[in-house]
């Protein structure tokens, strides 16, 4: 070995001296870098979970400088630095044995030289419940076991040596060739750029860098020259350039440790004047006390001895005893009041406990009612009916026709609940979406087939293409949010809706529950609408969607229900406006009716049906006349919009709802109330086709995908397309490829639309891009086999219209 067993001891009784006369443990960690002791107290973290998995880079020169540079971020904030909990593991153990340690591991620790660098290797292995840190030399050799704070400390210093240190120090012992002699390296020894080093840091800090870099290259020197004949004289001259260094860094200390002496002798003696000044304070307040305390005691003494006057004492003596009387008969008095007070708490007392008495009875009485009203409300019909027996024979001609009445109206009651009462559902229930016909609201089932629907409830109304569920007599049973949509559907194929049975889902099929076959990419929601194969396949899923008063405007006709808008209460009836013709009127409204103002409600033969209460209900519908864009024009502590007559005002919205956005466009109804935001065709589009990208409903088995490029041959087909003129653009681009495209402006006048469409193959009118009046003028001045409606909000669903029509 390199060190001999006299040099060994005597480095480290040399240590073992800068241990006791100079500095512990804890001050050469509390002076590391701020970097390194962040370093120290998060490997102390990792150390303290006892998990080995932690310490699986100890071994990766890049992973652990990496891991000090990011340590060095995070020594700026105000919190980095050693914990009390860090300080008191490292004081676990001395110096002395950190040093000792330290010794031992660069004797023994295997170790390698990449880019100059000295690494050296090993780590901690489990024993029991306890991480252990060791070298090893080989595989013969047992592993040495020195503390985890030797061995975490020396990891964090030949990181910090890596990064600061020069690479060139190691560099020359290790790269000299055959036939270089090493004696040229002798007087080449970078002990300088050490010292360099070393002053960059706390004298404390500099001692444990020093032992590891001497360490380190006596390790070299051994390892590589030591069957060299000059090896003994570089070796002495290692030695002369340490003890020089070490020299120097203990007379460095020695002068910063009298420093501190100075100054903390300095600051002992401005403490000692301040404590004499306190203590000279506290004397002089002490004599001056004493004094008082004297002049007291002799004062009375004094004033008997001179007085002269025996008059004045008796007048005093007077006063005293006057003073006396009146303080006893103010004594009388206040104990005369204070019995008086005490003979009214009683009597409040004894009323208290009265009322407590009484309030008892009183609930005794009603827990005895209650439970008598519970007995009689227990009662089946059968007893109800025997109870009245007696009394109708006894009945009065008046009572008797009293009872006529009431079971005429009971009748009437019970006949009406019948009729509300919808049939059971079954296994064999049909299902469909409502399309209005001229005669009536009728399903039609998935192969096109459509049948008259019956028993549809008064206040009920239904949306075009809502799903719907009948029984086998075609009454309704159910209607769904969920709707229909035009897309091809393979032939056999079934709407049903699904439910769960142990987390698995399952249609109804031949009056039956089969599990819904899926494909490892989908999923089916409890309570959603479906259409499956003849193989139980899911062949398309449906959304469900809000409606407004375009939607259930066909099926209110169809019952010839009235329908109102209220604008104003007033008295035992309304202001209501007609949305179907715009007519305003008073409307007379049953007695107890629960209106508000803005409600739409159905009313027939007196009586309230059904009542709409989202404002938007009708407001965003194209009967709806008086709607305006506005742009958000500030938001403070109220939202304000820009109207387009420049007018501003206050929007009223509901924030669980939307949130404004400055310079959104939006629609506003005439009381400054939000309806919807104006959406672009782009954002339109793109979530049609997300909704699109997210199933498989466009890919029928067998069939071609819709969605697939075409080659156009021949002459594109001519089509109208009647929208909005801000979505222009984005139809043409995206139509323009497939079809000879014309767009017209859905808020223009008909002749335009007319001239448009006047070489076209067919016309699309955009029903959310158009008034209701250019759609209703468009159908009376063209062929409707000529007209197609889209309202899918986007060029991606209009194409799809058109390719099933060409088709």
């Amino acid at each position: 070995m390199f060190l001999s067993k006299t040099n060994t001891k005597t480095a480290k009784r040399k240590l073992t001296q800068l241990d006791e006369h100079t500095f512990t443990i804890e001050d050469a960690i509390t002076n590391l870098p701020k970097s390194l002791q962040q370093a120290l107290t998060a490997w102390h973290h990792k150390y303290a979970d006892n998990d080995i998995a932690n310490f699986a880079l100890l071994n990766n020169i890049s992973q652990m400088d990496q891991e000090l540079r990011v340590h060095t971020v995070m020594s700026k904030k105000p919190t980095a630095g050693l914990d009390e909990d860090v300080v008191a593991f490292f004081n676990h153990v001395s110096l002395q044995k950190v040093f000792e340690e330290l010794i031992m591991l660069y004797e023994h620790v295997p170790y390698h030289i990449e880019d100059g660098q000295f690494h050296t290797l090993g780590g901690f292995e489990k024993k029991g419940n306890q991480l252990v840190a060791f070298i090893s030399t080989d595989d013969t050799t047992p592993p040495r076991v020195i503390s985890a704070q030797t061995f975490l400390l020396s990891r964090v210093l030949e990181a910090e040596m890596r990064r600061n240190l020069s690479k060139h120090v190691f560099t020359q012992y290790i790269a000299a060739s055959e036939d270089q002699l090493f004696k040229k390296q002798m007087n080449t020894l970078e002990h300088m750029s050490v010292m360099e080093f070393l002053l960059n840091y706390d004298m404390t800090a500099s001692v444990l860098f020093y032992a590891i870099f001497t360490s380190q290259l006596e390790r070299i020197l051994h390892d590589e020259f030591s069957d060299d004949s000059s090896f003994e004289e570089v070796l002495a001259l290692h030695k002369t350039y340490k003890e020089s260094i070490v020299s120097h860094l203990e007379r460095s200390i020695g002068a910063t440790t009298m420093q501190q002496l100075q100054a903390q002798l300095k600051s002992a003696r401005a403490a000692n004047k301040e404590k004499d000044a306190k203590i000279q304070k506290l004397k002089d307040e002490l004599k001056k006390q004493k004094d008082l305390v004297k002049e007291a005691r002799t004062t009375p003494k004094t004033v008997i001895e001179t007085a002269s006057n025996k008059q004045e004492t008796l007048e005093l003596q007077t006063k005293l005893k006057d003073a006396k009387d009146e303080l006893d008969k103010q004594k009388r008095q206040f104990d005369i009041e204070l019995n008086a007070q005490e003979r009214e708490v009683r009597k409040k007392k004894g009323e208290i406990e009265e009322l407590k008495a009484e309030r008892s009875a009183l609930l005794k009485q009603l827990n005895e009612q209650k439970q008598v009203n519970e007995q009689a409300s227990q009662l089946t019909i059968e007893q109800w009916m025997e109870l009245g027996k007696p009394l109708l024979e006894q009945a009065t001609l008046e009572e008797e026709l009293q009872l006529e009445q009431y079971f005429t109206m009971l009748t009437q009651l019970l006949t009406d609940r019948r009729a509300k009462r919808r049939p059971q559902t079954t296994m064999n229930d049909l299902f469909g979406y409502y399309e209005p016909r001229d005669d009536g609201h009728y399903i039609v089932f998935a192969n096109g087939d459509a049948h008259l629907i019956e028993k549809i409830p008064n206040p009920v109304y239904l949306r075009n293409q809502q799903f719907v569920r009948v029984n086998e007599q075609f009454e309704l049973l159910e209607n769904y949010h969920y709707c229909y949509y035009d897309a091809p559907l393979l032939v056999g194929c079934q709407f049903s809706i699904v439910e769960m049975v142990q987390d698995v889902p399952h249609i109804y099929s031949a009056g039956k529950l089969v599990p819904l076959r899926l494909k490892p990419t989908e999923r089916a929601l409890h309570g959603q609408i479906v259409a499956y194969t003849r193989t139980h396949e899911l062949a398309r899923y449906y959304m469900d969607k809000t409606s407004n008063l375009d939607d259930l405007a066909a099926s209110i006709k169809l019952k010839k229900h009235e329908l109102y808008h209220v604008q104003q209460l007033i008295g035992n009836g309304a202001v209501v406006i007609k949305p179907f013709t715009q007519e305003v009127l008073y409307k007379e409204l049953p007695a107890h009716h629960k209106l508000n103002v803005y409600d739409t409600f159905t009313f027939h033969e007196g009586e309230i049906l059904h009542v709409f209460g989202r404002h938007a209900f009708y407001e965003s519908s194209e009967y709806y006349t008086k709607r305006q864009l506005a742009t958000i024009h500030e938001i403070a502590e109220q939202c304000f919009i820009k109207k387009d007559n420049r007018e501003i005002v206050i929007l009223k919205y509901d924030p669980a709802h939307y949130t404004p956005t400055e310079g959104e466009v939006i629609y506003v109804d005439e009381h400054h109330r939000y309806l919807y935001r104006l959406e672009s065709e782009a954002n339109v589009e793109e979530t049609l086709e997300q909704k699109m990208a997210r199933s498989t409903l466009y890919e029928p088995k067998k069939e071609k995908v819709v969605f697939e490029t075409r080659d156009v041959q021949g002459d594109k087909p001519a089509v109208t397309v009647v929208t909005r003129t801000d979505y222009f653009d984005s139809y043409k681009n995206r139509l323009s490829p497939y079809y000879d495209v014309t767009l017209a402006d859905g808020f223009g006048p008909l002749e335009k639309i007319r001239q448009a469409a006047r070489k076209s193959e067919v016309v699309v009118l955009c029903t959310s891009h158009m008034s209701h009046t250019t759609r209703q003028n468009v159908y009376d001045a063209m062929p409707h086999e000529k007209v197609i409606e889209d309202d899918s909000l986007g060029a991606l669903g209009i194409e799809l219209r058109l390719m099933s029509y060409f088709k």
